[in-house]
């Protein structure tokens, strides 16, 4: 009727389960980021290429549609609608134009890059304030790092999102809005149970990631 297990012994199977979901959302993640960039990279990209195909299947339809009426109206002395349709289907068979990018593939690696380092640098800082403006402002540190970091956080995103809906690319923008969901559920608190595993397992990798906290 008791269980003969100890608290030690509870703890560590947490930490199994833990450590062992933490491995399995990490491989889930590598399978999301293959399925993504490698094996179906065309059901991921942008709808110029549908509208180009959709459009040119309806000017075709036009196109014959002219050419029967042509027919028509051949048959009733009339000629010059086989022209007509002609012309909609080189209208339409022409592709809508997309836009370019501005800047080329070195300046946006580097501008990455970058902008990574400083948003790490203003993190740093804003954790090592964290507690001091928990103190002032009377808020537990809990919900700041909970409710208020996370909005602050994802400002940006929550911006970008908006502002390509509004330009009509809805794919976009809910990949925007769910991609970092799907980014914080399946790879950073994943990476940082294994990175916890890690300073246990080389405890100089742990004492100096203590000190830096203290």
């Amino acid at each position: 009727m008791f269980s003969s297990e100890t608290p030690d012994d509870k703890d560590k199977m947490v930490l199994r389960i833990s450590r062992g979901t933490a491995v399995v959302l990490l491989l889930c993640y590598g399978c999301y980021l293959g399925f993504q960039l490698g094996t179906h990279v065309d059901l991921f990209q942008d709808d110029v290429n549908n509208g180009s195909s959709n459009s040119s299947g309806n000017g075709g339809n036009r196109g014959n549609g002219g050419n029967g009426g042509g027919d028509c109206e051949d048959a009733r002395g009339y000629g010059g609608g086989s022209g007509s349709g002609g012309r909609d289907v080189v209208e339409a068979s022409e592709p809508p134009q997309g836009e370019e990018p501005q800047l080329s593939l070195t300046t946006s690696m580097l501008l990455l890059t970058t902008i990574t380092l400083a948003v790490a640098v203003a993190s740093e800082y804003l954790t090592a304030s964290l507690e001091q403006f928990s103190k002032r402002s009377g808020l537990g540190e809990a919900f700041l790092g909970t409710i208020v970091l996370p909005i602050a956080g994802n400002a940006c995103e929550h911006m970008t999102a908006v502002i390509v809906a509004t330009k009509n690319k809805m794919d976009l923008s809910m990949g925007v809005a769910i991609g970092s969901s799907i980014q914080v559920a399946l790879f950073a608190v994943p990476l940082a149970v294994v990175v916890g595993w890690i300073s246990v397992l080389h405890p100089p990798y742990g004492r100096r990631a203590l000190s830096r906290v203290d």
